[in-house]
């Protein structure tokens, strides 16, 4: 029978042999391209397999930190509890005790129950990680346990290690193979680039052997330029492509032989070429490197060139205009002979010259702008220049920059256009623009001003400034003579600012034609103008007129409905003046705008006389009126005064048929008064004498008290109802009474008077503010719509004539 003891030991090595078996099959099992996972993951599960092992962890370190982290755990799920373990054992210093010392180490954990063993791998380049193991420590030998598991722990650190190397070991093999590779297969690129930079070199080459002068090898450049094929002219001797060749044996062997020659083609053509040879040293052989380039096409450019030279010299020197090439100093180096002529110099003498020296001191600094600098601000502009004698001519210069070289040096062709003539003609429609706008302004202020004496100085004014003269004046003819001995009078005249002393023109008595401008009638009454310089003696008339007054004069005819009238003057002082066709035209225009102008101010002369001469017959009718209304009045008084008189004295005994005449009488009489009121009062106002006297009253009041009966009466007698309205609000104006009655009396009388039937009322409307209305309403027959217009006219009524229906004026 077996101890206890005896017994524990069985088990013991039991477990131990078996264990060794486990790390047995490991070492078995291992592979040379394993994973290092798998290293790692199959020795931690022999950990585990073992009796009172609770969980076996592996921590890698990173080696630039040396930190430690949990990657792999047995069993797996238990990573979380291998992070703790680790947590605890590095809070206790544990982790670093092992470390320092390099050994295996045992601490207890969970209060004492189970320990834990941490186990450094490590391999000669260091340390590889760390492996813990927890396990209890009930019914286990911790020594033998401990040997145990360093002895794993070293086979697995063995087999990292040995994997690690494994794949070094490839990784340097397969670096090698492929740097040999690598070498190989650039010494064939290096070979093939040769041998395609020879052939693709933009030059012929020959490699030519020094003794023999054959040749030993040729690009595919030289082949195509020479037609041959490589074959064919391997071998041959240099010297019969081109007898003339340039090589000199004797000459410095370093020194480079090269020139112009000709090399025979295939076809026998012949090539210009520009080569080059050169002494090289080849596989420890000397030989010949000869280089060229045809030049057959820079040949034929040169010819070219040579042509081009000579049709530009020929251009140059037959252009239709000036031509002259300068430094950027601008010193004349070439010029043509229109330019020559231009300035009136030989070449000789603008050699030494700029051309700067004959451009005008005025437009100097527009030359110098635009023209000095070696930018171009603009290509062309328009600059005077001056000749040999001083003389000044424009020019349009157009430069243009030949040559621009990198050291800053560049040469202008200056382009030089004579536009004298042209600017002449700008000129002159300038002026003649100027004339137009002036005789426009003219004849503006002849058409749109009323008073025809400041429209007068007005166009006189603008024809002076737009003409650019000294003075301008009007002349009419008076008198009743023959026609060139008629009198000259100054009616309107303008002088300039600066003709002060011909602000007032003295003229003499008898100023006729015939006395101080004799011929002058006979030319302007034909149509003709008066033009030229004062000392000019062909001219009619210019000997009589003093030269420090005008040095020219254009005197151009006015005609009133084809009646010579008169003329305009235009006189320059400052200098002696061209007048062109263009301007004589447009000013004799303008004096038939002047012509026009006058017979204008002459009509409405004579409409002003007329109608004066209407208004005083139309007073001379009005003061007729008012005194024989007068007239009339005073006895038709009488006549009623006396009938009203004889009807008191017979009134008791009175038959029907006497009342009625009596009444027709009143009546009449009546009528008749009214009349002579109206026409009275109409009378007064065409001649200015009727008196008006505002007062403050009540309107209704008055019309109550002054009309109402006398109209009550009137429309009883036509069986019409007649009142006035009282209004609920104060009608008290500021007018004359009498006026005002007299307005409301005729209106009332008029209703009345065209009212057969019904009713006539006077109606107050109160309005806003200070404001009311008042009516006269009345059921007659209205007012037709075609006489409305005429409603206010003196003594109109719808109804003329004798036959109307109705009585008044």
């Amino acid at each position: 029978m077996i101890s206890n003891s005896e017994s524990g030991i069985s088990v013991e090595k039991e477990r131990v042999i078996s264990f060794i078996s486990k790390i047995e099959a490991y070492s078995k099992n291992r592979i040379k391209d394993e994973p290092v996972f798998e290293i790692i993951s199959e020795g931690l599960k022999i950990f585990c397999q073992t009796e009172n092992v609770e969980m076996a962890v592996f921590l890698s370190v990173d080696p630039q930190t040396f930190i430690f982290k949990v990657t792999t755990s047995e069993p797996e799920e238990k990573i979380e509890d291998a992070n703790e373990l680790y947590s605890s054992l590095l809070e206790k210093g544990f982790i670093s005790e092992v470390l320092q010392s390099g050994t295996a180490g045992c601490s207890e954990i969970k209060d004492g129950a189970n320990r834990a063993m941490v186990i450094p791998l490590s391999d000669p380049h260091g340390i590889q990680g760390l492996v813990i193991v927890e396990f209890r420590k009930e019914n286990c030998d911790p020594d033998i346990y401990a040997k145990l598991f360093i002895q794993l722990a070293g086979q697995m650190a063995l087999y990292i290690a040995n994997n690690r190397l494994t794949k070094k070991n490839k990784s340097v093999k397969s670096l090698l193979e492929q740097k040999l590779a690598y070498r190989t297969e650039s010494i064939k690129q290096k070979k093939r680039e040769l041998q395609t930079i020879f052939d693709s070199i933009n030059t012929g080459v020959f490699i030519i052997d020094k003794n023999s002068y054959e040749i030993v090898d040729v690009n595919n450049i030289a082949l195509n330029m020479l037609g041959f094929d490589k074959a064919s002219i391997i071998g041959l001797n240099r010297i019969q492509f081109s007898p003339h060749w340039n090589y000199n044996p004797d000459s410095d062997i370093s020194a480079e032989n090269s020139g112009e020659i000709i090399i025979f083609k295939n076809d026998e053509s012949k090539m210009p070429v520009l080569n080059s040879i050169k002494l090289i040293n080849l596989n420890a052989q000397e030989y010949l490197l000869e280089s060229f380039i045809d030049i057959s096409k820079i040949k034929s450019v040169e010819f070219e060139l040579r042509n081009s030279e000579y049709r530009f010299r020929t251009i140059f020197e037959n252009a239709p205009f000036g031509m002259a090439l300068v430094d950027e100093e601008l010193h004349i180096i070439e010029c043509n002979n229109f330019f020559r002529n231009m300035v009136g110099y030989t070449f000789d003498e603008l050699r030494y010259k700029k051309i700067s020296d004959f451009v005008y001191n005025n437009d100097r600094l527009v030359f110098t702008k635009y023209f000095s600098t070696g930018i171009l601000i603009n290509k062309h502009n328009e600059i005077r220049l001056v000749d040999y004698k001083k003389d000044i001519f424009w020019c349009k210069i157009t430069a243009t920059i030949l040559r621009y070289g990198a050291e800053s040096v560049y040469y202008k062709l200056f382009m030089i256009e004579d536009i004298t003539s042209i600017i002449t003609s700008k000129d002159a429609l300038f002026k003649q623009t100027n004339l137009l706008m002036g005789v426009a302004d003219a004849t503006n202020a002849l058409l749109t001003l009323n008073n025809y004496e400041a429209a007068i100085e007005l166009a006189l004014e603008s024809l002076g400034k737009a003409s650019e003269v000294d003075r301008v004046y009007i002349a009419k003819n008076i008198g009743q003579g023959e026609d060139a001995d008629k009198n000259i009078i100054l009616v309107y005249e303008w002088h300039s600012e600066i003709s002060e002393n011909l602000n007032k023109t003295f003229i003499p008595d008898e100023f006729t034609y015939s006395n101080f401008f004799p011929g002058w009638y006979e030319e302007l009454a034909d149509g003709r103008t008066i033009h030229g310089y004062i000392n000019n003696d062909s001219v009619p008339g210019m000997r009589y007129i003093e030269p420090t007054e005008a040095k020219s004069i254009l005197i151009v005819p006015i005609f009133v409905d084809s009646f010579f009238w008169g003329f305009i003057g235009f006189d320059d002082r400052k200098k002696g003046k061209v007048w062109s066709e263009v301007e004589e035209s447009i000013l004799k225009a303008t004096a038939a705008g002047i012509g026009g102008a006058i017979k204008i101010k002459e009509s409405q002369e004579e409409l002003v006389k007329a109608k004066n001469k209407a208004e005083k017959s139309d007073q001379l009718k009005s003061e007729f009126l008012a005194q024989m209304s007068h007239e009339i009045r005073t006895p038709i008084n009488s006549i009623l005064s006396f009938s009203g008189l004889i009807k008191e004295e017979f009134e008791p005994g009175l038959s029907p048929e006497y009342r009625s005449c009596f009444n027709a009488i009143n009546r009449a009489g009546d009528r008749i008064i009214r009349t002579v009121d109206m026409i009275l009062n109409m009378s007064d106002l065409q001649t200015g004498s009727y008196e008006v006297n505002p007062s403050r009253y009540d309107l209704f009041d008055s019309i109550k008290a002054n009309l109402a009966e006398e109209f009550l009466y009137k429309a009883r007698e036509r069986g019409l109802e007649f009142k006035v309205v009282k209004p609920e609000f104060p009608t008290e104006i500021k007018a004359d009474e009498y006026t005002v009655n007299q307005i409301f009396a005729n209106l009332i009388d008029n209703a009345i008077k065209y009212t057969s039937r019904g009713e006539v009322k006077v109606l107050f409307e109160e309005g806003s503010g200070e404001f009311f209305t008042a009516k006269v309403k009345d059921t007659g027959i209205g007012i037709a719509d075609d006489f409305i217009p005429r409603m206010f006219d003196p003594f109109s009524q719808e109804e003329q004539g004798y036959t109307r229906r109705y009585e008044g004026n």
